[in-house]
């Protein structure tokens, strides 16, 4: 049996190109380019960030001054911290939910039999405080020490 080929499309080459390439191709594309925002049309033509589309371009000899490099800085610090809060907001939405599967007789599923039947955590259990924490229980014991008293 023959072996099936992966078609694989792996986007346009001018958003794979490393810098070298980049520079090279930019040189020729550059002379055909007659809009007046060049930053933004080098961004989406390459594939690549404002930062790294104004760095290139003063390479190639564009005069692009020291206020928008800055400007191109301060905006990236700003997407990187935005993602990094939507990451831990994720993550700690993740951590609230830890519980997975649950239906209306098991707050946490562990599994099923053969039949099909589900086995875990009942609600009533959980409830009671089964899975507090060892604080708690602690907190608990001495408690029940002081109910012991008969009259």
């Amino acid at each position: 049996m023959k072996k099936k080929k992966h078609n694989r499309y792996l986007g346009p080459c001018c958003k794979r190109m490393k810098q070298s390439a980049r520079l090279q191709s930019a040189k020729i594309w550059l002379t055909k380019y007659e809009g007046k925002k060049i930053i933004s049309a080098y961004r989406k033509h390459y594939g690549v960030d404002s930062l790294c589309a104004a760095l290139e371009l003063r390479i190639l000899g564009y005069d692009i001054s020291d206020e928008h490099i800055e400007q191109y800085k301060k905006e990236e610090e700003a997407k990187h911290r935005k993602a990094l809060l939507v990451k831990q907001k994720r993550i700690e939405k993740e951590q609230e939910n830890n519980f997975g599967e649950s239906n209306e007789w098991f707050s946490f599923i562990a599994g099923y039999t053969a039949g099909g039947a589900a086995y875990g955590v009942k609600w009533e259990i959980y409830g009671k405080g089964m899975l507090k924490s060892p604080e708690s229980e602690n907190k608990e014991e001495k408690d029940e020490e002081d109910f012991d008293l008969s009259f």
